[in-house]
């Protein structure tokens, strides 16, 4: 798995990735976007970019955080 830099969003970001596994997709934006509080993380912009397309069709957000990471 990734190692970000700041301990807080590696959490956040570890969060994110259970929920997403579970199914909890809501759940899993709300950790990622946490993350990105203590850095801008590529491997975090692209994940919450892939989840904003394909599970909330939220395409204008993603893009931009795709083309952030």
């Amino acid at each position: 798995p990734p190692k970000l830099a700041s301990p807080q969003g590696q959490r956040a970001f570890d969060e994110g990735c259970s929920c997403e596994l579970k199914g909890d997709v809501d759940a899993a934006i709300r950790h990622f976007e946490s993350a990105l509080k203590h850095g801008e993380d590529p491997v975090v912009l692209n994940r919450l970019g892939v989840l904003l397309a394909m599970k909330k069709s939220d395409f204008m957000r993603s893009q931009s955080m795709l083309e952030r990471a």
